[in-house]
């Protein structure tokens, strides 16, 4: 991502500064405990403090990181509590983004979205498929992470894509975590393969259910860590916190 310029409106730098460490937060980039100061960061996109400033305000609101004493920020765990809060949310968005979405079941994007779905389902699913390089897990990893996002492009509404992408931010880490387990990240495109299907067939509300569904799936891992006692979680590391 390129950095703003110093004829962009500090507002403008500040939005930039927000997704650009929102993102590497998200992937654990930047890891948990990471400080940020206004000064190193200032330095670091060449901008003053002012943008900065409003960038580190906006993470605190998203909950990438928590203000310590007497100055700069920390990166935070993730709450599961949040984030189950948020798969709720995400439940309710993603039924609306496929009732949405009906109406472009003829469109070449449609097409191509289950040609790749497809096509994925049937390499993880070949008992005589040959073993795949980095290349091809990177470009399944992408795949399955961008269904949600091209399915909800399909849907036409930009204000509901952008707040999907905004909860998928967010709850990046657990995805991954997710998708980490081999059965689990086959199973899951097998189940986007059937919610493609079911809505081809015109048959919404089943496709509404099959959603549901495979997003309950991911919510129940988070509850499972929940009731052993995790309360925050990154990338890659679980910290056990108090129980209820």
């Amino acid at each position: 991502m390129s950095l703003p310029s110093s004829a962009q409106s500090a507002k403008s730098s500040a939005q930039e500064i927000f997704e650009t460490l929102a993102f590497r937060i998200s992937r654990s980039l930047i890891p948990m405990g990471e400080r940020l100061t206004e000064h190193k960061l200032s330095r670091k996109f060449g901008v003053s403090r002012t943008p900065v400033r409003e960038a580190l305000r906006l993470l605190e609101q998203a909950g990438y990181v928590e203000k310590i004493l007497p100055r700069g920020y920390v990166v935070r765990a993730l709450d599961l509590e949040k984030v189950d809060q948020i798969y709720t949310v995400r439940i309710a968005l993603e039924v609306l983004a496929i009732e949405l979405a009906a109406a472009a079941t003829n469109t070449p994007d449609f097409a191509r979205l289950k040609e790749a779905v497809q096509e994925s389902v049937d390499l993880g699913s070949a008992e005589d498929s040959k073993p795949r390089g980095v290349g091809s897990e990177g470009e399944e990893l992408q795949l399955r992470e961008s269904f949600h996002e091209r399915l909800a492009a399909l849907s036409g509404n930009e204000q509901l894509l952008r707040m999907l992408r905004d909860i998928d931010a967010q709850i990046y880490a657990c995805r991954r975590l997710d998708s980490a387990v081999p059965e689990r990240a086959q199973a899951a495109q097998a189940e986007h393969l059937e919610i493609l299907n079911l809505l081809e067939k015109g048959k919404i509300a089943d496709a509404c259910r099959a959603m549901r569904d495979h997003i309950e799936n991911s919510q129940s891992i988070v509850r499972t860590l929940m009731r052993a006692g995790v309360t925050t979680i990154s990338f890659g590391s679980a910290t056990e916190g108090s129980r209820a």
